[in-house]
C-alpha cells in the first residue's frame, strides 16, 4: 500500500499528527510498538494527575475543619479512584 503520511510512534505528538493530516485528506499510516498515546496517556502523566486529584481532593476534604467545616468517615476507595483513572 501506499500512503502519503508515514507517523512513526503514536504518542500524543503522533497520533495528534496522524488524525490532522488525515482530517486534511492525506493518506496516512501510523506506527505504534505499545498502546496508542504513549507514555504520557497510559502510564504517566494523565493517570498520574487522575490520581494526584483524587488524593488532593482526600486532603481538602480532611483539612475542612479549619474552615469550619465537620466532616466525618472520610476515606479512599482505592478501587474506585483506579477505576476512573482508568475511564480517563
Amino acid at each position: 500500500m501506499k500512503y502519503d503520511i508515514a507517523v512513526i510512534g503514536a504518542g500524543p505528538g503522533g497520533y495528534t499528527a496522524a488524525a490532522k493530516a488525515g482530517r486534511l485528506g492525506r493518506s496516512v499510516v501510523l506506527f505504534e510498538k505499545s498502546h496508542l498515546g504513549g507514555t504520557c496517556l497510559n502510564r504517566g502523566c494523565i493517570p498520574t494527575k487522575a490520581l494526584l486529584h483524587s488524593a488532593e481532593l482526600l486532603g481538602e476534604i480532611k483539612g475542612a475543619g479549619r474552615f469550619g467545616i465537620k466532616v466525618s468517615d472520610v476515606a479512599a476507595d482505592q478501587k474506585a479512584m483506579h477505576q476512573r483513572k482508568n475511564e480517563i
